[in-house]
C-alpha cells in the first residue's frame, strides 16, 4: 500500500479445511496480518512491547453502529485498538464475522505465561491482541451449515438467524411478502426506506422499497444483534452465509482514518446518494437515470498478489472532494438513437441493450450534442471517478468480493453472454446501486492512458497527452478475470468495437 496508517489495517487469512475435510470449516490463521499463535494469546502494544500469556474476560463488548455487541471471547480471532479515535476498533471471529465499532471494555485482564502473575492492561495502550487458535473452534461454521449472512452498509460482516421468516416490499402500492425460504439473496441501496432487489432461488429478481423495517439476528457466535434498522444493511446471502463471509473476508477500511499524531482524519467512503431521472427531449420521450456518487478517499489500484494483477495497477491514494453523478446503467441504443438518430451497433435493434460499437471520439460528439438540449452538462468519467464507482467501498478484486465465481449475478461474461450483449441491469448492482459496472461492454474513460502517479492525488484528470484513452469494466466477450475493478486497457479514440461503450458523469449543481 506504500503507506499504511493506523486504523487502516488488513486482514489477512489462510483458509485451510480441517482434517481435510471439505465440508469442514475453514480456518482463520491470520488476522491484521499477524499470524495467531497456537499455544497463547498474544497483546501489542503501541510501544511495540509483546506479551504473551492468557485473556482472561470472558466477553468483549463492542459499540457498532448497529447496536452493542458482547462477543465470547473464545470465538474472536483477534481485536484491534488502531482505530480508536475514529470509532473504528475492530473485532475479528473464528467464523469470518467482523465488528467495527469502540471496545467497549477498557480494562483487558491478562495472565503473563512465564510468571503467572495476573495484571490489567488499559485498552489505550494495546494495539492488536491475537487469540490463539483452539482445535475445531469454528467448526459451526462450515461451508455447508445453512445461515445467513449479513453485509453491513459500513462493510462489516454477520452471520447468523434473522427473528422472522419474511420480507416485505412495497411495489407500487403493493405489499409483496417474500419469504426467506425462498430468497438467495438481497442487495440494499441505502436511504431512509432503501430500495431491495431480491434474487430468489428460482433466478427470478424483484424490486422495490423495502417495508420491514428492522432485523434481531441470533449471531452464530452466540450472541444477539437486536433490532437492526433496515438502512443498517448493504447485502443478504440466505442459506450460503458461512461460504459467503470467509469469500468476501478481506481489508478493512474504516470511514474514518486515525492520524499518527492521534488525531482523526478523513478518509473512506458513504452510500450512494439520491437519484437522477432526466428525459432527452423528442417524441420517444427517452429517459436516464443517473445516481449521486458521494465524495470520499480510496485506494485506486490493486495490492500485490491480486490474482490477474497488472504492473500498471500500483495501489495510490485518490480523494473526491465534491460528489458526481454516474450512469446507473450504460448507455443504451435507444438513448443513442434519441441524441444522434443512427444506430451504430454491432448487435442492433436492441434498444434496451448498451450501445456498442462506438469510439471514443464518437462518445464526444454524442455528449456534445446531448449538451445542447437543456437537461445538464454531461462527459465521460474520468477513470478514476469510474473505479471509485465501480468499487463502491470495496477492496476486493470485484465489487462483490475476491473470487470470480459468483460473477454470473453481477455481471454478463464470456460465461454466461451466449457470445452477445444483454440488457442493461439485469444483473444485481454493485452497493451504490450501478449496474453492469463489471461485464456487458468495457466503458471508455475521459483520460489518456498513462502510469499511475505515486502521490496523493485529489480529483485525478490523468495524463495531459497519450495515445490511447482509457477503458475499463470487463465485457460479454472476456472472462470473469478481466472484470477486475482494477483492471486497465486503452485504445485509439478512433476504435470502434462490438463490446465496447460507456456510460455518463455528470457534475452536482
Amino acid at each position: 500500500m506504500g503507506r499504511v496508517a493506523a486504523g487502516v489495517f488488513m486482514l489477512v487469512l489462510v483458509g485451510c479445511l480441517v482434517g481435510g475435510d471439505e465440508s469442514a470449516a475453514p480456518a482463520v490463521h491470520t488476522v491484521f496480518g499477524l499470524q495467531r499463535p497456537k499455544n497463547e494469546d498474544v497483546v501489542c502494544f503501541r510501544s511495540n512491547d509483546v506479551l504473551r500469556g492468557k485473556v482472561l474476560n470472558d466477553t468483549i463488548s463492542i459499540n457498532t453502529p448497529y447496536g452493542l455487541l458482547a462477543v465470547p471471547l473464545r470465538r474472536c480471532a483477534g481485536m484491534s485498538f488502531e482505530g480508536e479515535q475514529a470509532n473504528t476498533e475492530t473485532i475479528v471471529t473464528v467464523n469470518f464475522n467482523r465488528y467495527t465499532g469502540i471496545i467497549m471494555d477498557r480494562v483487558i485482564r491478562f495472565r503473563v505465561g512465564e510468571s503467572g502473575e495476573e495484571m490489567q492492561i488499559r485498552k489505550e495502550r494495546v494495539r492488536q491482541i491475537l487469540l490463539q487458535q483452539t482445535e475445531g473452534e469454528s467448526a459451526f461454521a462450515a461451508p455447508g451449515v445453512s445461515t445467513c449472512l449479513f453485509v453491513m452498509a459500513n462493510g462489516d460482516l454477520l452471520t447468523g438467524k434473522p427473528d422472522l421468516e419474511r420480507l416485505t416490499l412495497v411495489a407500487g402500492f403493493v405489499e409483496v411478502p417474500v419469504f426467506l425460504a425462498e430468497i438467495d439473496r438481497v442487495n440494499l441501496q441505502g436511504g431512509e426506506r432503501p430500495m431491495a432487489f431480491i434474487t430468489k432461488k428460482t433466478k427470478e429478481v424483484l424490486g422495490g422499497k423495502l417495508a420491514t423495517e428492522e432485523l434481531t439476528i441470533q449471531l452464530d457466535i452466540g450472541t444477539p444483534a437486536e433490532a437492526i434498522f433496515r438502512e443498517k444493511f448493504a447485502r443478504i446471502f440466505v442459506d450460503t452465509g458461512n461460504a459467503q463471509a470467509a469469500a468476501l473476508f478481506g481489508e478493512v477500511v474504516p470511514d474514518k482514518e486515525e492520524a499518527s499524531d492521534g488525531t482523526a482524519v478523513a478518509g473512506g467512503v458513504s452510500a450512494a446518494g439520491a437519484e437522477l431521472k432526466l428525459t432527452i427531449p423528442g417524441p420517444e420521450k427517452v429517459t436516464m437515470r443517473m445516481r449521486q456518487i458521494p465524495a470520499g478517499t480510496f485506494l485506486m489500484g490493486s495490492p500485490p498478489g491480486e490474482r490477474g494483477r497488472d504492473n500498471d495497477e500500483r495501489l495510490h491514494e485518490v480523494t473526491f472532494s465534491k460528489p458526481f453523478y454516474l450512469g446507473v446503467y450504460e448507455v443504451t441504443q435507444a438513448q443513442w438513437a434519441a441524441v444522434m438518430g443512427t444506430h451504430p451497433s454491432f448487435f442492433n435493434g436492441r434498444q434496451s441493450h448498451p450501445v456498442e460499437q462506438v469510439s471514443w471520439e464518437d462518445c464526444q460528439k454524442f455528449i456534445e450534442r446531448l449538451n445542447t438540449m437543456g437537461i445538464g452538462s454531461f462527459r465521460l468519467p474520468t477513470e478514476a471517478e469510474w473505479e471509485y464507482a465501480a468499487r463502491a467501498g470495496t477492496k476486493s478484486a470485484f465489487h462483490w468480493g475476491d473470487y470470480g465465481d459468483t460473477a454470473g449475478e453481477y455481471a454478463w461474461f464470456e460465461g454466461n453472454s451466449h457470445g452477445q450483449t444483454h440488457e442493461v441491469g439485469t444483473r444485481s448492482p454493485n452497493a451504490w446501486g450501478l449496474h453492469d459496472m463489471a461485464g456487458n461492454v468495457y466503458e471508455w474513460c475521459q483520460d489518456w492512458m498513462g502510469n499511475y502517479r505515486t502521490d496523493k492525488q485529489t480529483d485525478p484528470r490523468g495524463p495531459f497527452s497519450g495515445s490511447f484513452r482509457v477503458y475499463r469494466g470487463g465485457s460479454w466477450y472476456t472472462s470473469a478475470l478481466f472484470c477486475r475493478s482494477a483492471l486497465r486497457y486503452g485504445s485509439s479514440p478512433s476504435t470502434r468495437r462490438a463490446n465496447l461503450g460507456f456510460r455518463l458523469a455528470r457534475e452536482v449543481e
